[in-house]
């Protein structure tokens, strides 16, 4: 699983994605894509993520469509994080501040 918590330079666990691919960290959103299953027409369908660095992209799409018999499809990750960050309405000052104060709640 690409998507786990580590604990980080303050002792606190953190989210953090690695490469579905080299297995390296993820360190910026920039760099990366989001992949998924292709998906038809169903709004709703469920399909399974995978994050990789760009340089991974090609061998990584390539690897999992010669083995499943399937395409998939992809979005930049920092695209992807942001309209997940609207889509949930993630109030990112409210998030920022209570992050930087350390506070649990």
């Amino acid at each position: 699983m690409p998507l786990v918590m580590v604990i980080g330079e303050t002792h606190l666990l953190e989210p953090h994605i690695y490469c579905d691919h080299c297995g390296d960290d993820i360190d910026d959103a920039r760099h990366a894509h989001c992949l998924w299953d292709w998906i038809d027409d169903d709004a709703r369908a469920e399909t399974r993520l995978w994050f990789v660095h760009k340089d991974c992209d090609h061998l990584f799409t390539i690897g999992y469509e010669k083995r499943h018999k399937r395409h998939v499809q992809w979005r930049p990750l920092n695209d992807y994080l942001f309209q997940l960050v609207h889509n949930t309405h993630t109030d990112m000052d409210a998030t920022r501040a209570r992050l930087t104060d350390n506070d649990p709640e």
